[in-house]
């Protein structure tokens, strides 16, 4: 999905964000999310991805934008960002008033999913919003026997990358599951045909 046609996400939550102080966005890959909000009024956006490459320039070319100084300080300012896994950062270090998490859980086995939800909503400020998107079983792509080995009913592994392994969710449960423990924003709970999103407010 190109950078023109991809829906905003500052668009679709700002109706719902109440508190503005951090943002952070785990696995914030080429920034693409974080830029939606680099003009909201969140004090902080910070980002965390393993493998945070060159963002600077990932910056420009999504914004396409020439390298100039004054646009380097402004992103240097703007922009807080961790070449880490998530795994390893401290969120008891803060309170968030929005985490952002996409497509990085289905990497985990749903009992692992379920303890980074809990950490997550740990570490949001009251009113804060937890923002998760997911790949689930019927995701075609990620059940492509062409391209995955089924390792277990809703385990595959890239037959080229094996570390590449994708526990998979049936949308349903998984969401009955959450909806147990957490106050789920019910318009912004979404099953397309590859992954589900949902909205947990503190």
């Amino acid at each position: 999905m190109s950078a023109s046609t991809r829906s905003n996400l500052f668009d679709q939550l700002s109706q719902d964000i109440t508190v503005k102080d951090i943002l952070i966005d785990v696995g914030c890959g080429r920034l693409h999310d974080l830029i939606d909000f680099e003009y909201s009024e969140f004090k902080t956006l910070k980002g965390l991805d393993r493998n945070l490459y060159q963002p600077f320039r990932d910056y420009r070319r999504i914004k396409n934008l020439e390298h100039t100084p004054e646009l380097h300080r402004h992103f240097i300012k703007r922009f807080l960002l961790r070449k880490i896994d998530f795994r390893e950062y401290d969120f008891g270090s803060e309170q968030f008033s929005l985490i952002i998490c996409k497509h990085v859980l289905h990497f985990y086995s749903d009992n692992e999913k379920l303890a980074y939800l809990e950490l997550f909503y740990n570490a949001m400020q009251s009113g804060g919003l937890l923002f998760i998107k997911m790949n689930h079983n019927k995701n075609v792509d990620n059940t492509d026997l062409q391209h995955m080995e089924q390792i277990e009913r809703t385990v595959y592994r890239n037959k080229t990358n094996l570390d590449d392994v994708r526990y998979l969710i049936d949308a349903d449960s998984f969401l009955n599951s959450v909806k147990e423990k957490y106050s789920l924003l019910e318009n912004h709970t979404i099953v397309d045909d590859k992954a589900v999103s949902f909205v947990i407010r503190k």
